[in-house]
């Protein structure tokens, strides 16, 4: 007999229970003496070894309907796992997924939010695509496109092109290798490049962040070429669109900081003609370090001209404390003090007399401890001329108690500063770097003045 169907088993086995009862009925009263025992061999086959009866049943095949393939070979340990998360096997056996956890491993693949195309995965929504030329692409969100393999689109209307790109957020593209973009409209061609911000406009830099507010008004705000260079909006003349056409910001700050400060050696203070020229017209290196054997600090040149153009004005500011015939020395300095001198270079003609295409002699204009000096004076002046009796000072006396200063000229009634109890006493900077010394009171004789140098 052929193998039976679940449903002829099923009926096979309703007969033999209603026979067997109505055997028990039959045979109850001769329970023991005739009956025969059944017997299942190897194969599954079903017999029946006789008792006291001469009846009889015939063999049965018991044997189910085919199942799937088992696990081959010799499995010495194998555990029956109820649960998704079985664990892993050890060494010598093996687990296996009952069948009930089948049907839930069935029912979360059918739930699975994307689904499987040629040339990658879509996920979310039907308007997402992907080039089916390409592998292992990757689209969701809405709108979204993969050409190319290995690519990665995601967010609204964004596209991805070439191989290992990713593109994200509203209505952008990565269009190189390995490029990327994000943001809102950013788009980038360059392999490996990086665009973020919005509505940038396009160039060759491997990074850039977009400035722009729509698809017909594109800038950056600031990018980066292969090379390092930078251009950032509002430097160097970059307006977010001109970068071949700008400088950029390491160019700008080179620039910066040779207007700011630059050297220049103690024996080159004379400067070349071409500089001259330069500095007459530009704001190029207006200050500069003075260096002393290419080693040393030795203060610090301040250099200017004016709307005219007639000279060409330097400040040299040191601690070297020694002029010879209008020539600074660099064989004596001083460590507490500290000097400025002003020469002019004759440009063009002007109000000057000096040679042109020549410098003045250098002039001492300024000394720190000259100031010094000068405080003193006034404070013996003003302790002298207050306090009771007034007094006035003559020529000599002046001299006796500025004895520190040499005084040029002096104005006033008889060429003296008269000074007396109220006088207000004034310094300022005169003409040529010249100090006026002055006292102006309200009694008879006027003001008096003197020039100190």
């Amino acid at each position: 007999m052929g193998n039976l169907t679940p449903e002829e088993i099923a009926r096979n086995g309703a007969i033999n229970a209603e026979n067997i009862a109505k055997l028990a009925g039959e045979q109850a009263k001769d329970y023991g003496k005739r009956h025969w025992y059944p017997s299942v061999d190897a194969d599954g086959n079903l017999t029946w070894e006789k008792s006291k009866s001469d009846a009889k049943p015939r063999s049965v095949n018991i044997r189910g309907p085919q199942g799937t393939s088992g696990i081959m070979g010799e499995v010495p340990d194998l555990t029956v796992v109820n649960s998704l998360d079985g664990g892993e096997s050890e060494p010598g056996s093996v687990k296996v997924l009952a069948a009930e956890q089948g049907k839930v491993l069935k029912e979360l693949i059918d739930k699975k939010p994307g689904k499987i195309v040629e040339g990658g995965e879509i996920f979310n929504h039907e308007s997402n695509t992907i080039n089916s030329g390409g592998v292992n692409n990757h689209a969701e969100g809405q709108g979204t496109k993969c050409n190319g393999s290995c690519n990665h689109s995601e967010g609204r209307n964004t596209q991805t092109f070439g191989v290992g790109s990713h593109s994200e957020g509203d209505g952008t593209v990565a269009g190189g290798n390995a490029s990327h973009s994000e943001g809102m409209g950013t788009a980038t061609a360059v392999v490996a490049g990086h665009v973020e911000g919005k509505y940038n406009a396009a160039t060759d830099s491997i990074h850039i962040v977009g400035g722009g507010t729509s698809e017909e008004d594109r800038k950056n705000l600031h990018e980066i070429k292969s090379d390092g260079s930078q251009y950032m909006i509002g430097v160097g003349g970059y307006d977010g669109t001109n970068r071949d056409d700008s400088k950029s910001v390491q160019e700008s700050l080179a620039e910066l900081e040779g207007n700011i400060i630059n050297k220049l050696p103690f024996n080159e203070l004379d400067l070349t003609e071409e500089l001259i020229a330069k500095l007459m017209f530009s704001m190029s290196k207006t200050r500069f370090i003075v260096t002393y054997d290419d080693v040393y600090n030795a203060g610090v040149l301040e250099v200017f001209s004016d709307s005219s153009a007639h000279v060409l004005t330097q400040v040299f500011t040191t601690q070297f404390d020694s002029l010879d015939d209008g020539v600074i020395l660099d064989n004596s300095h001083r460590d507490d003090a500290f000097f400025q001198y002003t020469r002019f270079y004759a440009f063009s003609a002007g109000s000057h007399d000096q040679t042109l295409k020549t410098w003045s002699p250098w002039k001492l204009v300024y000394s720190s401890e000259d100031i010094e000096s000068i405080k003193e004076s006034i404070k013996k002046l003003e302790e002298g001329g207050i306090g009771g009796k007034a007094k006035s000072f003559s020529r000599v006396d002046l001299e006796k108690n500025l004895s520190s200063i040499t005084i040029y000229e002096a104005e006033g009634p008889e060429s003296s500063l008269r000074l007396e109890e109220g006088a207000n006493i004034k310094i300022k900077k005169g003409t040529n770097g010249a100090v006026k010394i002055s006292a102006d009171y309200s009694s008879s004789g006027g003001d008096g003045i003197i020039i100190i140098q």
